[in-house]
């Protein structure tokens, strides 16, 4: 087991440690979750750890739709890391960032998705990256039906509802990630179009480059 762990990529071990820990934690009654959701006014109050809590928080007992959660968060983390963001560490961490602040900023509008919890939300992030940067993957979902990769989130939405999800986080998750496919993938190319040159509107700023270790120009390149 722990040569499977120590195998997967560092930011997609990191993230299914950190869910797996705190499910564990919960469960053994040493956390609440109610120390753990994410709520503005609690933030400003001091109680900044929330905002990352709420992230990494899937569930308070081991069922059906925890290990669904935990495996989607592990199989489109881990398609991303070691597919279109392989050797970017750095890039692949600023996008998880990104990703995060935009759903905080989501949670904070009053009386729209009702957000506290957003694991799920990273998840479907995670999952909407990855399908629109492989439209022509067609995936097999509980063995019987066939998806093609740009319908992949919002079929997987409906199953999560119908284990009980909120459709907010899901759909929060896919808000997310298109906004970050939109402005990495799609404004490059149109930059370019005008004359602009291909410049990356989301640039990974140099102290997540340090973070991660990662010295070489060439890992900076735009990909």
């Amino acid at each position: 087991m722990s040569e499977w762990y120590f195998a997967q990529p560092p930011i997609t071990r990191s993230l299914l440690a950190a869910a797996f820990a705190t499910t564990v934690a919960c469960q053994a009654g040493a956390v609440s979750p109610h120390d753990l959701y994410f709520d503005w006014s609690l933030v400003l109050a001091g109680q900044a750890w929330r905002c990352a809590t709420c992230f990494i928080f899937m569930g308070p007992a081991f069922d059906l739709g925890l290990l669904m959660r935990l495996y989607l968060l592990w199989s489109y983390s881990q398609r991303l890391e070691e597919g279109s963001f392989h050797g970017r560490t750095a890039d692949f961490a600023w996008f998880v960032a990104l990703g995060a602040g935009f759903l905080l900023a989501l949670a904070a509008i009053p009386g729209w998705l009702d957000l506290h919890f957003m694991a799920e939300s990273l998840s479907f992030m995670f999952i909407q990256v990855w399908a629109r940067r492989n439209e022509a993957a067609r995936m097999v979902i509980m063995g019987v039906l066939e998806v093609r990769a740009p319908y992949l989130p919002w079929v997987l939405m409906m199953f999560s509802i119908s284990m009980g999800a909120e459709a907010g986080e899901a759909f929060a998750g896919i808000v997310a990630g298109h906004t970050y496919y939109f402005l990495e993938d799609v404004m490059p190319i149109v930059n370019a179009a005008k004359g602009r040159g291909r410049k990356r509107v989301l640039q990974t700023p140099e102290m997540m480059y340090w973070l991660c270790g990662s010295g070489d120009e060439d890992d900076r390149q735009f990909q």
